[in-house]
């Protein structure tokens, strides 16, 4: 009797409990069926078919770009590789061989005996051609200065500076335009050079200047061995003394004058 009425019990609440999910079942708005036709099918196609469009233009946009890009980079690096060949030729040229400038444009020519100037990209050259003076040629930047004036040194100078510091006299001095005060050791009327000599009384600071002078009509009879002079030229190299040989310094393009 007792399972009986339990299992009533089951059934009454088990029924309560559909009842209750019906009703709230009907209580929630009803979901909008969404009919699959063949237009919406296309719609989604059209869609996908916009998106890879988009995509693909995408793409193609930054190919373009980069093309473009790359293109005016290796245009840029050409330009600037024939700049940095056409600079190189002329310093070259110019530091090692006393010629040109190949590359350069001649905008000014001065009355001293035709000194002239030259300009090039981001360089400039001064050709001097003094009737009795300076007669090298310089390259640097744009704000270079003309200069005719010589550096002044004297031969006991120089002659201690060189012992004590070969190597950075030699670069200090090198391609400087120099005036220097000595005595003559040699004349070569044939080759047309005159040979300076410094010898302090212990034999320590030794110098021996070879100036190569510039051609001229006047020949060197004028002068004599042991003459103080006072020689104008541009210094090209030093070389160190080695055992009983001197220090020597050369240099070219020169003028002499009489103390």
């Amino acid at each position: 009797m007792s399972k009986k009425i339990k299992a009533e019990e089951y059934k009454d609440e088990f029924d309560e409990e559909v009842e209750d999910d019906y009703y709230e079942d009907e209580n929630e708005p009803e979901k909008e069926v969404v009919e699959e036709s063949p237009n919406n099918f296309k719609a989604i196609e059209d869609e996908q078919e916009d998106e890879e469009y988009y995509e693909d233009a995408k793409k193609t946009f930054r190919r373009v770009n980069t093309s473009k890009f790359m293109s005016i980079f290796n245009v840029m690096f050409i330009l600037i590789m024939i700049i940095m060949l056409i600079i190189s030729v002329d310093v070259i040229c110019i530091t090692r061989y006393n010629i040109g400038p190949f590359f350069a444009i001649n905008t000014k020519t001065y009355k001293d005996g035709g000194t002239k100037e030259y300009y090039g990209l981001g360089y400039k050259v001064i050709k001097y051609s003094e009737i009795a003076g300076r007669r090298d040629t310089q390259i640097g930047f744009w704000n270079m200065k003309y200069s005719t004036e010589p550096l002044m040194l004297e031969d006991i100078d120089l002659a201690i500076e060189f012992q004590n510091n070969p190597e950075p006299t030699a670069n200090k001095y090198y391609k400087k335009y120099v005036k220097i005060l000595s005595t003559i050791k040699e004349i070569d009327n044939k080759n047309n050079i005159i040979i300076l000599e410094y010898t302090d009384p212990d034999g320590k600071y030794t110098l021996e200047i070879t100036c190569k002078m510039v051609s001229r009509k006047d020949s060197l009879v004028n002068y004599k061995i042991n003459d103080k002079v006072s020689i104008k030229g541009t210094v090209f190299s030093f070389s160190i003394k080695e055992d009983t040989k001197t220090n020597k310094v050369i240099l070219e393009n020169c003028f002499v004058e009489q103390n």
